[in-house]
């Protein structure tokens, strides 16, 4: 260990208790100092982690948020253009039969070729309207698998990691476990000391 190196050192030199009672102090200080930076150091890393966890998912956030404003700028525009189409596809029967009708009358035909032109027009309206219809809903159908996607892509691009702030009473039990070895060779050395003071004296 090295925090036993000094002690040792000081009990080969002969420096007595107060030399080696200095020694252990000194060596269960710069223990107990390492353990506190070791503590700080891990919970400002913790702490700028969890900083940076927030700011991704905050922005994750806003992203994914501008992603489904977009679509439902999309989706307004499908549905405005079908109407758009509709109304027109409508307008444009409307001025064709009227066209027809009046055509009719003023060369006094009338009968079934009259009635089947409009029934050609009305089929022509109704196809118009089936297409308008059919591409409204295949474009919406996109929309749906985009925004599908993107709630997919929060979902897995969020970070949830839990990351776990560092414990005060784990850190200060190594400098328990310092002290205790350094105790308990400290105990030996004052008895090794003793003796070698006594051998002097004999």
């Amino acid at each position: 260990m090295a925090f036993i190196a000094p002690l040792i050192a000081v009990g080969a030199s002969g420096a007595g208790a107060a030399g080696l009672i200095t020694a252990t102090t000194a060596a269960i200080t710069a223990g107990a100092a390492t353990a506190i930076g070791s503590f700080v150091s891990s919970s400002q890393a913790a702490s700028e982690a969890k900083s940076q966890q927030k700011a991704y998912n905050k922005e994750l956030l806003r992203t994914t948020i501008d992603k489904y404003q977009q679509l439902d700028k999309e989706e307004g525009k499908i549905i405005y253009d079908a109407h758009t189409k509709s109304i027109g596809a409508q307008k444009e029967f409307l001025i064709t039969r009227a066209r027809a009708e009046a055509q009719a009358a003023a060369s006094g035909s009338a009968g079934q070729s009259v009635n089947l032109a409009l029934d050609s027009l009305s089929g022509d309206l109704g196809n118009s309207i089936s297409d308008i219809t059919y591409e409204q809903e295949a474009r919406l159908d996109q929309v749906n698998q985009a925004a599908s996607d993107i709630s997919s892509n929060y979902t897995s691009s969020y970070n949830n990691k839990k990351i776990s702030s560092p414990s005060i009473f784990a850190s200060l039990g190594k400098g328990v476990e310092a002290y205790s070895s350094t105790r308990s060779f400290v105990k030996q050395a004052r008895a090794d000391l003793t003796a070698a003071e006594l051998a002097k004296e004999n």
